[in-house]
């Protein structure tokens, strides 16, 4: 009968955690063969042991010897600590081992010793790396997120993998899968969030922090671990459910409410497919035209007086602006803007009909008929009927832009912001015409201007204070909101932003409503249809309008989109 020994059995490395991989063989003899096949099988735990090799030469009239090699894991990847493992070989007279040879099976026990206090060396890539944003509408039942862990090699070990969600937050459960690809591991943590028809429209947030640790309690951390990451949660408002939208098929270049008359005005185009070149009247809760006017030729900008008596209208066309009655829908008076030595006839480019005196405005004029991109002003001035009053601040002047007007808390003063010299200047309004008040410089804002509480809002979402042009607040990150316009309703405590928010691979055209005083993102709605483009209608990009109790409306490429409802105002 065959046997078996071998010239060792116990394994004890000590090595430090910067050491080299320790190597070892076992040499196997194989007495009295007598010439009969031989088969062998040997297993291991993997806990102390990268790799094996078992080489077993041809049988000889003598004996037979084999040598069993193996190298156990890298003292960096094991990190400091004891490990434990254990070869077992069989050798046997049949290929199902059913009859071993004497001696057989041979038990080696290796005891692997890495000393310091180091941990494994494993990197883990954890993807998103900074934050989750995760995005559904109010109807649906479920959302979830998925954060994927990416790591070259584990250690033998157990590895644990632990996510968990701020108290009180949206992240209402999650679970790990991991897997093994290639010599590489991933493990995916599906996040489930809070049903969003559960929580309604809102911007939500919550903290996942993602633990990578070698023990159950996680006093031994992987190297990164924890990776915290914040979560922004969007539920956004549902069109047919928190408002109603529609769609008037104009192009309109301007577009105003007048409170007192319940009803929208706009502008159009000559381009426009209806009603082009047209003052119209527009009830928004049909979103249909009451009433119109012809005005010919290519209206650009709008303003109506607060007592909605006059619609004042500019043109990119015709150096004057035209004044209509509204009671009559009709042509009241055409005011002849100033004939510039230099360059002739000038346009409107910026027009603002006067608070408590609707037979007076203000407009800031342009040559070239391009107003609105050129960057040549001839002047800001004041007009009542169509007489102007002779003094004003804003003189021609080849290096001013006046992008942008605004009134005050009422018509005594007015805000006029200069985009080529980043001036945003305030004039006093007197009898006499405008006389400069304060001049603050180094001011950036894109768009049009509104005064709110001692502040100055721009369509581009910043804050600036007037007097002394710092920065504020603002509203938007740049490169997260295109083309942006603004409204503002202080009664509700919300400013409301029409924006492109995502270029690719879809742009998503957003509705959002924000808290006035914080800043901060109450709600969104994503709509189709409707985009802005630079440069817009007539050199504007767009307006967008509060309008009655619940009400929006912006002047898109498309037509006039009016929306009503909840997502207003709640």
């Amino acid at each position: 009968m065959p046997s078996v020994s071998a010239d060792d059995t116990q394994f004890s490395p000590t090595v430090a955690p910067s050491a080299a991989s320790p190597n070892y063989q076992v040499h196997f003899t194989l007495e009295n063969p007598s010439g009969v096949q031989v088969y062998y099988q040997y297993s291991y735990l993997r806990t102390a042991i990268q790799s094996i090799n078992f080489s077993f030469t041809n049988p000889t009239s003598s004996g037979q010897a084999a040598t069993l090699s193996f190298g156990l894991w890298s003292p960096a990847l094991m990190g400091s600590g004891t490990y434990q493992d254990q070869v077992t070989v069989q050798f046997c007279l049949d290929q199902a081992c059913t009859i071993p040879v004497t001696g057989a099976p041979i038990t080696i026990s290796i005891t692997y010793t890495v000393t310091g206090n180091a941990v494994s060396n494993a990197t883990y890539t954890v993807t998103p790396s900074a934050s989750i944003t995760v995005e559904a509408p109010d109807t649906a039942t479920t959302a979830s997120a998925t954060i994927s862990v990416a790591t070259n090699q584990l250690p033998p070990y157990t590895t644990y993998l632990i996510g968990q969600s701020q108290q009180s937050g949206v992240v209402a459960s999650g679970s790990w899968q991991v897997n093994a690809e290639g010599t590489g591991f991933t493990g995916t943590l599906i996040v489930n969030l809070v049903s969003p028809n559960s929580l309604g429209p809102g911007v939500y947030s919550d903290v996942i922090t993602v633990s990578i640790c070698y023990d159950s309690g996680c006093t031994k951390p992987a190297t990164g671990s924890p990776w915290v990451l914040p979560v922004t949660y969007t539920v956004t408002a549902t069109e047919g459910v928190d408002y109603q939208a529609q769609m008037l098929p104009v192009t309109a270049s301007d577009i105003a409410w007048a409170a007192v008359n319940q009803k929208i005005y706009a502008v159009t185009t000559s381009g426009s497919g209806q009603y082009p070149s047209a003052l119209l009247e527009i009830d928004p809760t049909t979103a249909t035209v009451t009433r119109s006017l012809s005005l010919g030729g290519e209206p650009t900008v709008l303003s109506v007086s607060d007592d909605g008596l006059y619609a004042y209208v500019g043109f990119s066309d015709q150096g004057n602006v035209e004044r209509i009655a509204l009671s009559t829908m009709s042509l009241d008076l055409t005011i002849p803007l100033p004939i510039d030595p230099t360059y002739g006839t000038t346009y409107a480019g910026y027009l603002l009909a006067m608070p408590g005196a609707s037979t007076s405005m203000v407009v800031s004029a342009y040559v070239f008929g391009t107003g609105l991109i050129d960057w040549d002003s001839r002047g800001t001035y004041v007009y009542d009927n169509a007489t102007m009053r002779p003094q004003t601040f804003l003189t021609p002047d080849a290096s001013t832009r006046v992008m942008a007007l605004s009134w005050g808390t009422d018509s005594s003063t007015l805000y006029a912001y200069d985009g080529n010299g980043t001036r945003l200047f305030t004039a006093s309004t007197l009898t006499t015409g405008l006389s400069l008040a304060n001049e603050a410089t180094g001011v950036s804002i894109s768009g049009d201007i509104y005064y709110l509480n001692a502040a100055i809002y721009g369509d581009d979402g910043t804050v600036t204070d007037p007097t002394t042009g710092a920065v504020l607040a603002g509203f938007l990150q740049p490169l997260d909101a295109l083309e942006p316009v603004v409204a503002l309703d202080s009664s509700l405590n919300r400013a409301y932003f029409f924006y492109q928010e995502q270029l690719s691979p879809t742009p998503l055209w957003t509705f959002a409503t924000y808290n006035l005083e914080t800043q901060s993102v109450r709600e969104k709605t994503r709509v189709s249809g409707c985009s802005l483009e630079p440069g817009g209608v007539n050199g504007k990009v767009g307006r967008l309008i509060r309008w009655g109790s619940n009400g929006l409306a912006v002047n898109c490429n498309e037509g006039l989109e009016i929306i009503s409802g909840i997502f207003v105002t709640s």
